[in-house]
């Protein structure tokens, strides 16, 4: 036997002295495989890339999607009916999300508000403590609650 206690036999649990891994290096040196994207993640980062398109005889540079986008409508537009039906499904899947309309108030809601903030002004104005003009709401920014 030699100092280190191995005495060069190769056999169960004394592997080669070759194949053993060195001091100071991993048994797995490639380290655990990334996971695999998710093909939702590399369709948004393929859309959001920006190209360069020619519109009217002018170099635009927009996104992919806004080129599929275009030409889409552009396809809709010389009645190709396959462009047609991709469009209307496209809005179909679209219509969850709330329409930048809907947020604003409406310019009747708006007047029977300040009908209603005139006619507080005037109460309060009746009473002599007088208390400070109601403010009325500014209309929301689309996107916000």
């Amino acid at each position: 036997m030699n100092a280190s206690g191995d005495d060069g036999r190769v056999g169960y649990r004394r592997p080669p002295k070759e194949t053993r891994f060195k001091p100071g290096t991993s048994g797995n040196s490639a380290g655990r495989p990334k996971g695999r994207r998710k093909l939702a993640a590399d369709l948004r980062d393929e859309l959001n890339e920006m190209i360069k398109i020619v519109e009217d005889g002018r170099e635009l540079v927009v996104s992919k999607q806004r080129a599929v986008v275009k030409a889409l409508v552009a396809g809709s537009l010389k009645g190709d009916l396959r462009a047609i039906i991709t469009l209307f499904n496209s809005l179909g899947c679209q219509a969850d999300e709330p329409d930048e309309a809907e947020n604003e108030i409406a310019a009747e809601d708006r007047d029977i508000v300040e009908s209603f903030a005139n006619r507080q002004q005037a109460s309060d104005m009746a009473d002599p403590a007088q208390s400070p003009p109601l403010a009325l709401p500014a209309p929301s920014e689309p996107g916000r609650g």
